[in-house]
């Protein structure tokens, strides 16, 4: 009989014995054939892959994201953070935006083909441990 150590021990070593990932790519999907609406949608996802990230938790005095000519070659930018209490850092100072300097924003960002996001949640928060309620917290985020 097996014990449950031995056992234990050899998922252990299974685990830490894989050297490399195996994977595949999922059919592609043919756009042309969805609606106007649908492919406007889309167009508003993740860009195409690579996705080269930037990620900006950093107080420079310059009220919103820098200038797309400082982040050329990424093609998606990352404020920080979204929390449970509200933005932080980079998102807070997105709320202080007007909403014609954040139209302006996203449209050059858009012009370089560089999507803006957000980052949630981040190191402090815990939202599973805290008890927030995911459908709430969800559309509060969307709703950002």
């Amino acid at each position: 009989m097996v014990s449950f150590t031995s056992l234990l021990t050899f998922a252990v070593s299974a685990l830490f014995s894989v050297q490399s990932v195996v994977s595949t790519a999922i059919n592609e999907m043919n756009y042309a054939t969805l609606g106007n609406e649908a492919q406007e949608i889309l167009s508003l996802a993740t860009p195409v892959p690579p996705h080269w990230v930037i990620y900006w938790d950093q107080w420079t005095g310059d009220i919103g994201p820098p200038d797309v000519s400082a982040i050329s070659g990424f093609n998606v930018f990352t404020l920080c953070f979204l929390l449970i209490e509200g933005a932080w850092d980079q998102a807070q100072e997105w709320t202080t935006l007007t909403d014609a300097q954040r139209a302006t924003i996203k449209s050059q960002y858009a012009a370089a083909g560089i999507k803006l996001i957000v980052s949630v949640f981040g190191a402090t928060d815990a939202p599973t441990s805290t008890g927030a309620d995911p459908v709430e917290t969800a559309n509060t985020f969307a709703a950002w």
